[in-house]
């Protein structure tokens, strides 16, 4: 029915009637411009807010049992809303070209770390996308089927080792294709009136039957952006990068000046998810000043680029499932132990129970949600520290334990227990308070036994770790999806 970029999205909206819209969406591209417009696209289908909650469904696409569920929420009548819509996230079931090279990659590495069972539930996906069987996975066939430039078959001599592992654990290659032909038939069958499936991916191949189902049925949203290197491409990214800035801070009022802009760029890359969250720290921090300059940008977003663990516990504490998810995987890939992953998670949980112990003291009424920077600096701060030395002085009230020999064990200095650690940058601290805000007490002890299950979990079980990382910031983030359900 219609194949749309991004761009027009709000026209082709503009034009159409809720019950004209058509009732099953592809979206795909960059993910910021794919959730945006999957927003647009709910919203102009439910235009109330309040009544968006109790019909939308949300999926992360994990397997074919996933998808099946999908399908039978589709042709289920709610009782609470006469309209249905269903969102599966992430689909991987089109067919794709995969990176196969990069995929052996990653295997061999896993393999080669000792890391069996990740490097099989990898391989077994790849197979599944190739469509070949373990009783395939001899070292010739993966040269030719994954191996680029026809490389020698003896670089693989590994495969038939793990695919011996995976027979004797009983492990079998999952049917992709399944789920693609379930989706398939779905889409051509139809939906009942009022109920609409969403699909949203990275990228597509048009050659699929499931594209062209829903390029017949429905509405095709392409938001992708140039990835070359070529002038053009740049260019063109720097225009999406542009548009979206100033889109983002109109609904605040703010402008901000084109070397600022530079500047923001410069240090965040094509990022439209940082962008989107240093815009956010920005406006916070200029407070009511109209326009947001150079030097702001070097305050706060040049002291917030640290580790890429950091990025990762500072998406979990905005409850951003999404980019939490895909910087858990780049750290994986590029040689995090899953340990160092879990204890980065833990220690933020715990700076954030920290920042609602002061919230809940005596001395944390100061504090309102929503303050700006700088209120927050002037009132809130000297509290903070008041808090911090009447905190440390009744740690070192506390009896010394002797060690085995029978002396006085040295006392530690107990700096992970206050919240300033560098009174000259309070902009972290603020950070913390505002993340902080979106949790309770409950919720987050509620976290911390779940962190202690997953590390009980990683070192005993002999599930995936990337897995249970995964399950655990979803668990963490899911007040934050909800929220998105309905709004």
């Amino acid at each position: 029915m219609a194949e749309i970029s991004y761009k027009s999205l709000p026209g082709y909206l503009r034009k159409l009637l809720p019950a004209d819209l058509p009732p099953v969406y592809l979206i795909h591209g960059d993910p910021y411009l794919r959730n945006k417009a999957c927003q647009a696209i709910v919203d102009a289908i439910v235009p109330d807010t309040g009544e968006q909650a109790s019909c939308i469904q949300w999926f992360e696409h994990a397997d074919q049992a996933q998808v099946a569920e999908l399908v039978e929420q589709l042709n289920t009548f709610s009782f609470f809303s006469s309209r249905q819509i269903v969102v599966l996230r992430n689909a991987s079931v089109f067919g794709a070209a995969p990176d196969r090279g990069g995929a052996v990659s990653k295997i061999k590495k896993a393999w080669d770390a000792g890391e069996t069972q990740r490097a099989a539930d990898l391989f077994l996906r790849l197979l599944g996308r190739t469509h070949l069987e373990l009783s395939d996975a001899d070292a010739k066939t993966c040269a030719e089927k994954f191996v680029p430039n026809g490389e020698k078959s003896q670089a693989l001599d590994w495969v038939e080792a793990l695919a011996a592992y995976c027979i004797q654990q009983g492990l079998c290659v999952p049917h992709v294709a399944d789920e693609a032909t379930l989706l398939q038939n779905a889409v051509n069958r139809g939906f009942p009136e009022k109920h609409h499936l969403f699909l949203t991916t990275e990228t597509v191949d048009k050659r699929t039957g499931l594209y062209k189902a829903i390029a017949a049925k429905g509405c095709i949203v392409d938001c992708s952006v140039a990835a070359g290197n070529r002038k053009k491409d740049r260019e063109a990214r720097h225009q999406v990068f542009s548009e979206q800035a100033r889109e983002i801070l109109a609904a605040s009022g703010k402008k901000i000046g084109s070397r600022a802009l530079e500047e923001i760029y410069e240090l965040l890359g094509f990022d439209l998810q940082a962008l989107s969250g240093g815009l956010e720290k920005l406006i916070q921090y200029t407070g009511e000043k109209d326009i947001i300059e150079t030097a702001d940008v070097c305050s706060v977003l040049s002291k917030s680029r640290e580790e890429p663990i950091y990025a990762l516990t500072g998406a979990v504490s905005d409850k951003n499932a999404l980019p939490a998810l895909k910087l858990l995987q780049e750290l994986l890939d590029s040689g995090y132990h899953y340990l160092q992953v879990l204890m980065a998670l833990t220690n933020q949980i715990r700076r954030l129970l920290l920042a609602r112990g002061f919230i809940g003291s005596s001395l944390g009424a100061c504090w309102q949600e929503g303050m700006d920077y700088n209120r927050f600096t002037r009132v809130v701060m000297p509290k903070i520290a008041e808090y911090d030395n009447a905190l440390l002085e009744h740690v070192r009230q506390w009896p010394i334990p002797e060690n085995e020999a029978g002396g006085k064990k040295k006392k530690k200095a107990a700096t992970e227990l206050v919240l300033v650690r560098n009174p000259n940058n309070p902009f972290p601290v603020y950070q913390l308070f505002r993340q902080a805000s979106g949790f309770t007490d409950e919720k987050l002890r509620a976290v911390l036994q779940e962190i202690h299950q997953a590390d009980v979990a990683l070192k005993a079980s002999g599930r995936t770790p990337e897995l249970i990382l995964q399950q655990l910031l979803l668990s963490i983030c899911e007040d934050r999806r909800q929220a998105q359900g309905r709004r």
